[in-house]
């Protein structure tokens, strides 16, 4: 993640949803020492410390925020532009929702772009098929979609 960030995203806001607790502390290390500013947000800590790192987000001192459920909903930094799915979901809602993140359009920068990218672990896949981003995109019943369709678009890259 911290290399696929360093060379297509780097200097962009980032929410990075992981499968827990110590995964977010972990991958927010690995960020860290990769020369990316991170930090992790997880539910044990108080809601004014949680808001500093959000702040610290939105003020571009931190790069990559890392965390699982809380970074889902009732978070609104619209100068982040990236989304790394790095946890699996069956759920298109919190597929969706995570996209969310990165997609909020920002008055500072109206020709955002947005980037949403889902890890997808082949050898699981086979077993417990993944909800990704993209696929909630792709369903017949996408007319609430169609005019946001045309503005913002995703890229699938396999990496080994």
């Amino acid at each position: 993640a911290v290399k696929l960030y360093k060379e297509g995203f780097n200097g962009e806001k980032c929410f990075a949803h992981c499968v827990g607790v110590k995964h977010a502390k972990d991958v927010a290390k690995e960020f860290n020492d990769g020369g990316v500013p991170a930090a992790h947000i997880d539910g044990s800590m108080e809601p004014g410390e949680r808001q500093k790192l959000i702040d610290s987000l939105e003020r571009g001192e931190i790069k990559v925020l890392c965390g699982v459920r809380l970074l889902t909903t009732g978070i609104d930094v619209r100068s982040a532009s990236v989304s790394l799915n790095l946890c699996p979901t069956k759920s298109l809602v919190t597929a969706e929702q995570r996209g969310g993140r990165a997609l909020r359009l920002d008055e500072d920068n109206p020709d955002k772009y947005a980037y949403i990218v889902d890890f997808v672990d082949r050898a699981a896949e086979k077993k417990w098929p993944s909800t990704l981003f993209s696929s909630g995109w792709r369903r017949s019943d996408r007319t609430e979609r169609e005019a946001i369709q045309d503005r913002w678009w995703w890229h699938t890259k396999e990496i080994a």
